[in-house]
């Protein structure tokens, strides 16, 4: 009969392995880098829908600096300087322009995220900052009165985008 000799580290408990192999590492590490992909991608669409809102609230609030300086021109009888409005910085007709992102007169180096006064158009003039989903002829949003602004109805003016574009967010 034929002994067979089994070492001792057979049968002796096998030691647990302490932390990550290579591999599961390497996993973890492209979970976490999609996630932060995602996740920064919708950081981004969220900061663009921020921005187009903050645009449109804006442009309500020209509006309705506007309609409030036309009504004022109504009621002290002086209606023959509406029909001159569209040809004035409606930033001018706010008492904090500034709060409302205004940074001045229309220069060729714009900064993102201001709005100007172009004098020449006679236009206000929106330069975005994220520009991901919007698709426009310029660097810049113009708005105007295309139609000018008239004595006979003044509270139906609104300022209106003066070259098509299209924010899709």
């Amino acid at each position: 009969m034929r002994k067979t000799v089994v070492p001792s580290s057979c049968f002796a408990p096998r030691q647990r392995q302490r932390g990550l192999s290579l591999f599961e590492f390497a996993v973890a590490v492209a979970i976490i880098g999609v996630l932060a992909g995602v996740l920064l991608e919708r950081f981004r669409y969220y900061q663009e829908m921020a921005e187009k809102a903050r645009m449109q609230q804006t442009l309500d609030t020209l509006n309705a600096g506007l309609r409030f300086h036309a009504a004022g021109l109504l009621v002290t009888g002086k209606t023959e300087q509406i029909n001159a409005m569209d040809k004035q910085n409606p930033f001018a007709w706010l008492d904090m322009p500034a709060r409302a992102g205004y940074c001045g007169l229309w220069l060729a180096a714009a900064k993102a995220g201001c709005w100007y006064y172009d004098p020449a158009a006679h236009a206000v003039v929106y330069v975005p900052i994220h520009r991901r989903h919007l698709s426009a002829a310029g660097m810049a949003l113009r708005f105007g009165w295309p139609d000018g602004i008239h004595s006979e109805s003044p509270m139906s003016v609104s300022l209106r985008p003066l070259e098509n574009f299209n924010w899709a967010v």
